[in-house]
């Protein structure tokens, strides 16, 4: 505290020496370097805010510590009660989990057994795939006897055939050809010739192995070319050639 004398002193500042304590005390403030008061009453009135400020920062600074530390406490509190809760609902969890396990267990061994069934269906349908290709694609014999060219020719009339020979040829194409009286002109030469509707539809699935899936093959899968008269007596006849 400033004494009788100091006191009257500041009274009698004049606005220069004011200015002069007000800057070094805002100085203070800031945490800078602050000049030695060479004149007695100039240090008393800086000195005396000082004390002033330091009193005031540390009552703040106790406020802010109890602030923090009830916020801390209160923190926690909260923290253990949703502890305590979790707990129970993990315990609640946990008897849901153990009774699923039961389940879980019995449906593995539903599924194991169902995997095998179809793994099972999956390996005959291959099977079965591969022996259909084996026989579309295996030259034929062809008719080496009067009986052999009769039993086809008795199979079914050349529209019957034609009809078959075609539902064959879409297919194996994707195509959607129908009967009409020039493919059964074309067929009807070649079964007078001695061939069924099996050896024709050997000679289909010769050329689409050669041809599906290459730029050729809408022209050379058209009927009018499988079953040309010249073209499809070379196919045929190398089906007799190979022929088992």
């Amino acid at each position: 505290m400033l004494k009788g004398e100091e006191l009257i002193n500041i009274l009698e500042l004049d606005n220069f020496q004011i200015a002069h304590v007000f800057i070094a005390f805002l100085k203070y403030y800031l945490h800078e370097e602050v000049t030695e008061f060479e004149d007695k009453c100039e240090r008393a009135v800086y000195s005396e805010f000082c004390e002033a400020v330091d009193a005031g920062k540390e009552k703040w600074d106790e406020y802010i510590r109890q602030k923090v530390e009830a916020g801390i406490a209160g923190a926690r509190k909260k923290a253990e009660n949703v502890k305590l809760k979790n707990s129970g609902a993990m315990e609640n969890v946990s008897g849901a989990i153990q009774n699923d396990s039961g389940a879980t267990e019995k449906d593995s061994g539903a599924i194991q057994n169902r995997s095998d069934a179809t793994e099972n269906v999956a390996i005959k349908e291959k099977k079965k795939e591969e022996k259909t290709r084996e026989e579309n694609i295996r030259p034929l014999k062809s008719p080496t006897s009067s009986a052999d060219i009769l039993r086809m020719k008795d199979c079914g009339s050349v529209g019957d055939i034609c009809a078959d020979v075609l539902d064959y040829l879409n297919e194996r194409t994707g195509s959607h050809y129908r009967s009409s009286a020039e493919y059964e002109s074309k067929i009807s030469t070649l079964v007078n010739a001695g061939y069924g509707a099996k050896e024709l539809k050997g000679c289909i699935a010769r050329k689409y192995h050669e041809y599906g899936g290459t730029d050729e093959e809408g022209e050379m899968m058209d009927p009018k070319c499988v079953f040309d008269d010249e073209v499809g007596s070379v196919d045929l006849g190398q089906l007799r050639m190979t022929g088992t």
